[in-house]
């Protein structure tokens, strides 16, 4: 928890005292690869961190899985859904992972109780919805090549952290589909350095 408080403190300037204030009421979770964070349709009342690890979020519709994103380091990966009792999605830690989480109205007192809180939890949401949202913007726009180009481009280091499996289902291709795809980016790559571009 320590390098997650810390990483908010320079990241947004929290001062000692919003730190202690977040360090008493977060709690953490350690989680074995393969193991489920929640399951769509069970409760979910907490906001929940990545502090290390990698986390895969989604649904199961018409007996089809359908991932939505992966939470790195530092990301949120759970939000507590307003009116709604059930949880719409599902999540899981796709390597051992360490998670970082705080009640709900826990932290909505704290947002009423320090309004410099109150800044951080706004900043924080408005990182993570400005991500998805470009994220999806790129989705619907691009061709699934050019999606997972932006992956690569984004997560370098990360993407082979997941399984083609998972990776296809992100992009809602098989993944057939999406070893073509691979191997034509290979390709690609060789022929630029062959022709120096």
């Amino acid at each position: 928890m320590k390098s997650f408080l810390q990483y908010n403190k320079s990241t947004y300037g929290l001062s000692d005292e919003a730190i202690s204030l977040l360090e008493q009421n977060m709690h953490i979770v350690k989680l074995s690869k393969g193991e489920t964070v929640i399951s769509q349709g069970n409760a979910n009342h907490n906001l929940y961190f990545v502090s290390t690890g990698l986390v895969r979020c989604w649904f199961e519709k018409d007996e089809k899985e359908y991932c939505l994103s992966f939470a790195f380091e530092g990301d949120i990966a759970i939000i507590p859904f307003e009116g709604s009792k059930h949880s719409p999605i599902s999540a899981i830690a796709l390597e051992e992972s360490t998670l970082i989480y705080i009640n709900q109205d826990k932290l909505e007192a704290l947002f009423t109780e320090s309004s410099e809180l109150a800044i951080w939890g706004y900043k924080t949401i408005k990182t993570m919805m400005s991500l998805l949202h470009y994220d999806y913007i790129n989705f619907f726009s691009m061709t699934k090549k050019e999606a997972y180009v932006k992956l690569i481009e984004k997560h370098a280091d990360s993407l082979q952290r997941i399984s083609l499996k998972d990776l296809a289902s992100y992009l809602n291709i098989t993944p057939s589909s999406l070893s073509r795809i691979r191997s034509e980016i290979k390709r690609s790559c060789h022929m630029a350095t062959f022709f120096n571009i």
